[in-house]
């Protein structure tokens, strides 16, 4: 089942949201977008998220604190993909200016980014 929101293509694989970024400037009311589809659709679960950015993303500083604070709330743990220097430079200054409450790394390969988030979730069972 795949959803189109304003900014991306969501899916859900297992225990994987996969967020597929579209080639825009990514704003605090598309944050609240995908918050609104949590609350709906997931409301008291955590999953792990795939984050697949489109080389021309670019976000607002009021997304990227969002994001990291409020819009980890539905997160075991968060993946980006990102697939360009630019956005490298953006995503290193996110995780140390903006530290996201929920364990983030980047990644630019998909299937080293799933085989981390897994790893997160085996940590979670084996925490609980």
């Amino acid at each position: 089942m795949d959803v189109e929101l304003s900014f991306c293509t969501l899916s859900i694989e297992h225990s994987i949201i996969v967020l597929r970024y579209k080639p825009k400037h990514v704003n605090l009311e598309d944050c609240y977008q995908f918050l609104d589809w949590c609350n709906k659709n997931i409301a008291g679960q955590k999953y792990l998220m795939l984050n697949v950015l489109h080389t021309n993303n670019s976000f607002t500083e009021e997304a990227k604190q969002f994001s990291a604070k409020e819009g980890t709330q539905f997160s075991i743990a968060e993946a980006f993909v990102l697939n360009n220097g630019f956005l490298k430079i953006i995503g290193n200054f996110y995780l140390r200016f903006n530290k996201p409450n929920a364990p983030t790394r980047l990644f630019t390969n998909e299937d080293d980014a799933r085989v981390w988030l897994l790893s997160q979730l085996q940590l979670t069972k084996d925490v609980a």
